[in-house]
């Protein structure tokens, strides 16, 4: 938890260390484009893949967006 002044991406990325070693078997990690930079960055120093959750092009409206 973080305040509001603080951008989400970089509050998150103190947490990748302690993500990385939840288990040696986490390959993905999704997220919005809030995390896409800062926060994606150090998580492939740990071979993690970072994947940005988007609703399709196509898509008019609200949509649920799978994956998130």
């Amino acid at each position: 938890m973080h305040g509001a002044d603080e951008a989400d991406g970089r509050a998150a990325s103190s947490l990748v260390t302690e993500i990385a070693l939840l288990s040696e078997r986490l390959k993905k990690v999704y997220g919005d484009q809030a995390y896409n930079g800062v926060f994606a960055q150090p998580l492939d120093k740990w071979n993690i893949r970072f994947e940005k959750a988007s609703r399709p092009e196509t898509a008019r409206g609200f949509v649920p967006v799978a994956k998130r």
